[in-house]
């Protein structure tokens, strides 16, 4: 399907979800967590953080703490020179480093941060047990935020827990003999609600599929209409991602470009598209190597 160029650009309509959106609040953190030598607040940073944090975020319950285990450091200093406090530190298993943050003091930062600006049931829950251990100056908010196009949120949770693939392959149906495919996914254990929520957002026909993978059960959202990534590349631009998926996004951004000039239907092209997702798929191997 090809895009409307004169889209408009509200990007899509979170009132099909919910007719009053909870949106993400930083009065909390402004006034009681941000550290008083960050002068400024990045709220579409925050807004990121917290979408990463929902994906790749782990609440130690054992103790006030919190951790994100990455292969990209650069990616977690710049988190730590954001936020203002933390550490980052690479642990005993090669390639792997941690942002970390301890103590009643910082973790009270990140209560403030996260209370009430939570998606994922699961977060919810692990969140509501890790504050037990804080003494806090504002109650526990349950409510799940909406989430939509005019944050963020969805960029931090792709970063963590989204994908963006494409491939030529053969097809004898095809005018060259070949076909261009690609698509966008994410996979949660669980929440299909939120799911859901994203094709909406989209503009996506496709479903929710569930599958199994070493025991454990997962659902994955596979969009692969050009209507859609041309709403997701739009918000995108906007609401950036910082680490090293970017690389990723960017060569998937260049392959849709082409896409709709057409070139996946002329051979000369098509064989530059292949290069193209050849190093996309190289990339995305190194990522989860």
């Amino acid at each position: 399907m090809r895009c409307n160029k004169n889209q408009p650009s509200t990007l899509g309509s979170s009132e099909t979800i919910r007719e009053a959106p909870h949106i993400i609040q930083f009065n909390d953190y402004t006034n009681l967590g941000k550290p008083q030598h960050i002068k400024s607040l990045d709220k579409q940073f925050l807004e990121w953080f917290i979408g990463f944090s929902e994906g790749d975020g782990s609440f130690t319950l054992s103790k006030p703490a919190f951790i994100i285990n990455q292969k990209d450091p650069k990616l977690l200093f710049r988190i730590k020179k954001k936020l203002g406090f933390g550490s980052v530190y690479e642990t005993t298993e090669p390639g792997i480093w941690r942002y970390s943050v301890t103590g009643q003091r910082n973790c009270l930062r990140l209560y403030y941060l996260f209370n009430g600006n939570l998606a994922l049931k699961k977060s919810i829950y692990r969140f509501t047990s890790w504050s037990k251990q804080l003494v806090t100056e504002v109650p526990l908010k349950q409510t799940p935020i909406t989430i939509t196009l005019t944050d963020g949120w969805l960029a931090g949770f792709i970063e963590a827990d989204g994908g963006f693939y494409a491939r030529v392959r053969k097809n004898s149906k095809m005018k060259t003999g070949f076909q261009f495919q690609k698509k966008f996914y994410i996979s949660q254990k669980g929440e299909k609600p939120i799911l859901n929520q994203v094709l909406i957002l989209l503009e996506s026909k496709a479903q929710v599929y569930t599958f199994k993978q070493k025991n454990e059960t997962y659902d994955q959202i596979n969009i692969c209409s050009f209507h859609s990534h041309t709403i997701l590349l739009k918000y995108l631009t906007i609401f950036s991602i910082f680490g090293r998926k970017n690389v990723s996004l960017c060569i998937w951004r260049k392959l849709h470009g082409r896409q709709e000039r057409e070139e996946h239907l002329e051979m000369t092209s098509l064989q530059k598209m292949k290069q193209l997702c050849y190093r996309l798929n190289q990339h995305n191997q190194r990522l989860f190597e």
